[in-house]
């Protein structure tokens, strides 16, 4: 009888950890807590300046309702090389101590704009992942880690839908539409994987190189005004963009000696201070504080 219950106990195990198996999720949101804009700091700064009690109140609740609408999130692939409870934890504090600022994108978007993203945009940044997934697959000498960013979110239902039936692989980490965050994730990344590489190396296990990727598709223009700066914290690590009719899609402003971190992306030269945008759309991500 006791060989039967524990038979019977190994047999409900069995089914439970194949249940858990199959019920892993397709795709974990993952979030960089409410603290990022670093309210202590934006509000002391305010009262610093502000005289007028109205005006104060008015400013102090500008910046905590953009505090509130900013929650830097990441779309993270499961099963991939990204899905580690270790690299979200370090995700998180990252994202809480450095204050993920502003970024302004222009988006020309139109009608015919909507319907390529609900008809084709999906399927091609699923192309695009695959294509270059496939290209490193091979490489002898390191291992690749691949991550998306385009500024809109509308295309996540479609593609997750195509994901679901054809899967990548754990090659492809994740996606999200907030290009900070993909920056403050890819660093949280780097510091497991360097963790990874001391302990084998101290335990004298040879531990291949790993390089990061950023893709970022794109179906029209898209032009990062502010003037980014890359953290060499990220190591290995290059941004793709895609080339049509032999023009750039995706324009950046970087310092001269980081465009070796670009492929297939064009150089943005911040005009003069007496330019403006606001005829052309703006949109703003993020804290201002």
């Amino acid at each position: 009888m006791g060989r039967r219950r524990q038979e019977g106990a190994r047999k409900a195990i069995k089914a439970a950890v194949k249940y858990a198996s199959e019920c892993e999720p397709l795709v974990r949101t993952i979030q960089g807590g409410l603290e990022t804009c670093d309210m202590k700091r934006a509000i002391g700064d305010i009262t610093k300046t502000v005289d007028d009690v109205e005006d104060l109140v008015s400013k102090i609740s500008d910046v905590a309702a953009k505090a509130i609408q900013f929650v830097p999130s990441m779309q993270i692939v499961g099963k991939s090389f990204a899905d580690s409870a270790k690299i979200f934890a370090s995700f998180s504090s990252i994202a809480s101590a450095a204050g993920i600022g502003v970024n302004i994108v222009l988006a020309y978007q139109g009608l015919s704009a909507v319907r390529l993203i609900d008809a084709r945009f999906p399927q091609y940044v699923y192309d695009m992942i695959s294509e270059r997934v496939t290209q490193t697959s091979l490489d002898p000498n390191q291992d690749h880690w691949f991550f998306v960013y385009h500024p809109d979110n509308d295309w996540y239902p479609g593609f997750y839908r195509i994901m679901h039936d054809k899967p990548i692989g754990p090659a492809f980490c994740g996606y999200t539409n907030q290009i900070d965050t993909a920056f403050v994730f890819m660093l949280a990344a780097r510091r497991r994987i360097e963790k990874k590489e001391r302990r084998a190396q101290k335990e004298g296990r040879p531990i291949r190189p790993t390089k990061l990727h950023l893709l970022i598709p794109a179906y029209q223009p898209i032009l990062i005004l502010e003037a980014l700066q890359i953290p060499e914290e990220i190591g290995d690590f290059v941004m793709e963009g895609r080339i049509n009719s032999n023009r750039e899609f995706v324009w950046l402003s970087l310092p001269e000696q980081q465009r070796r971190y670009v492929q297939d992306i064009g150089h943005f030269a911040p005009p003069t201070q007496g330019f403006r945008v606001g005829h052309v759309g703006t949109r703003a991500r993020g804290c201002t504080a």
